[in-house]
């Protein structure tokens, strides 16, 4: 009888079940990178900008959108304009925008030393103001604020279609004197540039409105100086001057106390 040898199965290799689990969970998160990248991406490049062109409501303002990133459910990033650079943020919807915001783990670090400035002011309501049949509408700004610029824009389209109005429409700057120098929300270059104003406003106020409307569009300080015919001695001079720039931007500021508002 001839026996029958089957022949013999290779061996068959084992599978490494925690090697393909490593390769696709690095799969999954590439293609998740891949995926928020494409979508700040996006925001950066068109989202974001849209939003910002509708709030400035002005073409010629030009502006930088940078180091979007993904934080507390929303995208952070760097904005730049008017030479200022603010970290601001977007609803990952893209409906609404935060061109400053406040991390309230910081928040309660500030609070302490606010309280005790603000415990003592009293709260002002509509009952306390004055009335009168001819009110003013004063906006309270700084220089390279967009919120700021914003207001600025629509007084000047305001004024533009009702030239009467040009009497109720004021314009006061926010910010302090310390020991003799002002200060802004902004740094140094901002604190300048609203001394400047101010001191145009108060002294050459013919010429206050025709240089902001151009100082809105880029913040070229000297080519709107130039463009609206400021008397830049008689501005120096003025803004060297405490008992004269000092002194008209303090009113502005001490109004700004009274009424309890801040930047």
């Amino acid at each position: 009888m001839v026996k029958k040898h089957s022949a013999a199965m290779p061996p068959q290799p084992k599978l490494n079940w925690s090697m393909i689990a490593v390769v696709a969970a690095l799969a999954g998160v590439l293609l998740l990178v891949k995926t928020f990248r494409g979508k700040t991406d996006e925001f950066k490049n068109k989202t974001i900008p849209a939003a910002i062109k509708k709030v400035l409501n002005s073409p010629d303002t030009k502006f930088e959108v940078s180091s979007i990133k993904e934080t507390n459910g929303v995208y952070e990033f760097q904005l730049k304009l008017q030479n200022q650079s603010y970290t601001s943020y977007i609803t990952k919807d893209g409906k609404i925008l935060f061109t400053s915001g406040v991390k309230l783990d910081d928040a309660g670090k500030q609070a302490a030393g606010a309280a005790s400035t603000t415990s003592a002011q009293k709260k002002l309501t509509a009952k306390d103001l004055k009335k009168s049949d001819k009110p003013t509408l004063t906006a309270f700004v700084v220089a390279n604020c967009p919120y700021g610029l914003q207001t600025q824009r629509v007084f000047k389209k305001a004024m533009e279609d009702a030239p009467a109005l040009a009497d109720y429409l004021k314009v006061k700057y926010i910010g302090s004197i310390v020991d003799g120098k002002i200060t802004a929300m902004h740094g140094d270059e901002e604190a300048k540039e609203n001394l400047k104003q101010i001191c145009i406003r108060d002294e050459q106020p013919d010429l206050y409105w025709p240089y902001v409307n151009c100082y809105m569009k880029e913040g070229k300080t000297e080519v709107c100086l130039t463009e609206a015919g400021v008397d830049t001695a008689m501005m120096t001079a003025c803004t060297e001057d405490p008992k004269r720039g000092n002194a008209f931007a303090q009113k502005d500021f001490d109004m700004a106390n009274k009424f309890n508002v801040s930047g």
